[in-house]
């Protein structure tokens, strides 16, 4: 995922969130929703984010059309840049690089129009009376950050805390508890500004599959520094998780 680094648009996650919460008022309560299901898989490298629109529909409830209006909406305010970007094997478009842009020079006539009017109706009857009730104004910041692709019941229930499970895992291979917590430090350095987009245990379990990894390679070669190893390697499963996650199995 290191590719997306060229098209990073914030310094942190926090100045990302601060422009694109700035939007709220110079959207509908669609094309918000979409700019911060955007933003949400745009942490890694704040402000890019390769997704499909079928994955934004999903995760949101809404037709792929509706999400199409509502991208198209943004690129003309200028909230995102899109770039698109071709299969390597079958040489068909993929999924689109969506890079956020700061909330600069926003016209307040054009807010204002924007707050007053509704999205055009939706493919489903549903989706139309939702729209017409709601505006970007008046959406709640808390029922938008609960918006997530995968739901509360679907998460797995573990008995054990994340780091009981991680000092486990690695006392199957080593009784070292400094080491263990130096390289929980890098499973939380890496996933902490993901766990908004991933599922946690899906995350946990990447980690895992990491240390797994690690250890098995100090039986084939000499490993000088684990925690560095672990680092890379650890951020190659997360980098297989999205792309599995977000597009469909496309990881090479």
């Amino acid at each position: 995922m290191y590719y997306l680094s060229k098209y990073q648009s914030f310094k942190n996650v926090e100045e990302l969130n601060y422009h694109v919460d700035l939007y709220r008022h110079h959207t509908t309560a669609t094309q918000f929703r979409v700019l911060w299901f955007i933003s949400r898989y745009a942490v890694k490298y704040p402000g890019a984010a390769h997704l499909k629109a079928a994955t934004i529909a999903e995760g949101l409830g809404v037709s792929t059309k509706t999400v199409y209006r509502a991208l198209k909406a943004l690129a003309d305010l200028g909230a995102i840049v899109k770039y698109e970007t071709i299969r390597p094997k079958s040489g068909g478009q993929g999924a689109n690089i969506y890079v956020i842009q700061p909330a600069k020079g926003l016209n307040v006539q054009t807010s204002t129009s924007n707050r007053k009017q509704a999205d055009k109706p939706c493919d489903s009857k549903d989706e139309g009376k939702n729209e017409k009730k709601e505006t970007a104004h008046s959406i709640n910041l808390k029922n938008v950050n609960n918006i997530n692709t995968y739901s509360e019941a679907d998460k797995p229930r573990r008995l054990q805390s994340p780091y009981a499970r991680f000092k486990s895992m690695v006392n199957s291979f080593v009784a070292d508890r400094k080491l263990t917590n130096r390289l929980y430090g890098i499973y939380l350095a890496h996933t902490s500004y993901l766990r908004a987009a991933f599922d946690p245990a899906d995350l946990l379990n990447a980690g895992l599959q990491a240390i797994m990894a690690t250890f098995r390679a100090t039986k084939r070669k000499r490993i000088r520094n684990i925690a560095g190893y672990y680092n890379g390697t650890l951020d190659r499963m997360l980098d297989r998780l999205y792309y599995e996650t977000v597009l469909g199995g496309e990881y090479v």
